[in-house]
């Protein structure tokens, strides 16, 4: 008796651990990212707030932000970018498949970068 408590407990674990919910949702609604700039020029320490529109059926709440190299420029999970040294980095925003992507371009201080948004 106690061997069939065990292994039932067991199979209820592995069934309940199975359906937890991942960290890694992906909303098969969205269907388009689109940012309010694709190109930014920043001086080191800048900031800047990135806005990701999400089309379709997705949840705009689900954006996961992520930088090509957080040691150029890091972006947190409200697209607030921060300028940390000179250099090129890419800033994406993903729900589920769809993306949209930022080119942002920082400059030492004291070399001011054009204003590379207003050119696109």
């Amino acid at each position: 008796m106690k061997k069939n408590t065990y292994f039932s407990f067991l199979l209820l674990m592995v069934l309940w651990l199975g359906c937890a919910k991942e960290d890694n949702y992906e909303d098969p609604n969205a269907t388009l990212i689109t940012l309010n700039t694709t190109v930014l020029g920043l001086e080191v320490n800048d900031t800047y707030i990135l806005v990701a529109t999400v089309t379709g059926n997705g949840n705009p709440g689900s954006v996961v932000w992520k930088s090509s190299d957080p040691q150029i420029a890091t972006v947190d999970d409200k697209g607030k970018v921060t300028a940390l040294k000179g250099g090129v980095v890419s800033l994406t925003a993903s729900v589920g498949k769809a993306s949209g992507t930022c080119t942002v371009v920082i400059e030492p201080n004291n070399n001011k970068v054009k204003d590379l948004h207003r050119y696109q």
